[in-house]
């Protein structure tokens, strides 16, 4: 009997994962890995404009806060320590700015915007996994989850959304654009390589989905910060060394120089960061080198959540968004 569950609950998310238009291991058959031709058709329904609102399709929400790699204790552990790690990044920079300069110069920054919206991020992230931890396990359908978790996790959706292509934006901006040769910190390495580091094992490790059409909320983040910038430079507002300008490679008094930072962040940086992560959430699910799904027991009840499946993938939710 404990073997015709597992049986079939690894059929149902083989069913489930096919009907994201993903290849279950079954359904690969002898070929591994992505094949160029089945990335690019992925890419072209990801795309499309009816991805673009944040609404899950049927399933995802029920997945959304589990590891397919790693059982729910390790997943919550590990969780937990990112959740940490961010946050002593964050301290040790706000006090560094304190302590050297003044406080209020950490907020101006583009690089601790994203680590106080990485934080925000990691921490409901843990929420969401302690509630489905907590009580997922009991959930048959969509229908079954309450709307004040739904609210959380579309909460959690559109952080991550923000924050996976961003913390890669940062890491590649300042070393492409600010970094201008010199001793490398640690701080620096942890402000402009760790953040990024930090999110790339969040995608690995989650089941949350991430669709190439969901660019604008990275595109929406990065607006509000370009305004930002504006009215700082109009205000007067300088950075800690006097200079009319928060990063030199967007001195607004310097057109010839700002105006290819921003062309080059919003036609080349953002479209790439958004691919990078998507292809890393690719690489590292069902249709990557990994075995296919096979649900685990519920700590509290010992039953195997495996009706998370549906044969067609279908909005299982109103979004407020």
């Amino acid at each position: 009997e404990l073997a015709s569950l597992v049986l079939g609950a690894e059929s149902d998310a083989e069913d489930y994962y096919g009907s994201m238009g993903i290849a279950g291991r079954g359904a690969r058959g002898d070929e591994e890995g992505v094949h160029a031709a089945d990335c690019c058709s992925a890419l072209r329904s990801e795309l499309a404009a009816s991805r673009a609102p944040l609404r899950f399709e049927r399933g995802e929400a029920l997945v959304f806060g589990t590891s397919r790699m790693l059982n729910p204790h390790l997943y919550l552990l590990i969780r937990c320590l990112l959740m940490s790690y961010c946050i002593a990044i964050l301290c040790w920079s706000l006090l560094f700015y304190t302590f050297e300069y003044a406080a209020l110069f950490w907020f101006i920054y583009l690089t601790h915007w994203s680590l106080t919206v990485e934080c925000v991020y990691l921490s409901l992230a843990l929420w969401v996994a302690v509630v489905q931890h907590q009580t997922g396990f009991h959930w048959k359908s969509d229908a079954e989850i309450p709307s004040s978790t739904l609210r959380l996790m579309y909460t959690t959706w559109f952080f991550r959304n923000v924050i996976g292509p961003a913390s890669f934006l940062v890491f590649l901006l300042f070393w492409t654009m600010v970094y201008a040769g010199g001793m490398v910190t640690p701080l620096t390495f942890h402000l402009h390589g760790v953040n990024a580091a930090l999110m790339a094992t969040d995608f690995c490790l989650t089941e949350a989905p991430f669709r190439v059409a969901h660019l604008w909320c990275t595109f929406l983040y990065l607006g509000l910060y370009l305004l930002f910038s504006v009215a700082y430079y109009f205000c007067q507002g300088t950075n800690e060394q006097g200079y009319r300008y928060i990063y030199a490679t967007l001195n607004y008094a310097d057109a010839e120089r700002s105006a290819p930072t921003v062309v080059f962040t919003v036609l080349f940086a953002v479209p790439f960061a958004v691919l990078a992560f998507w292809m890393l959430r690719r690489f590292t699910g069902p249709n990557g080198p990994f075995p296919s799904p096979r649900p685990s027991p519920s700590p509290r009840r010992g039953q195997y959540s495996s009706d998370y499946s549906s044969s067609s993938a279908q909005p299982s939710s109103s979004s407020p968004f």
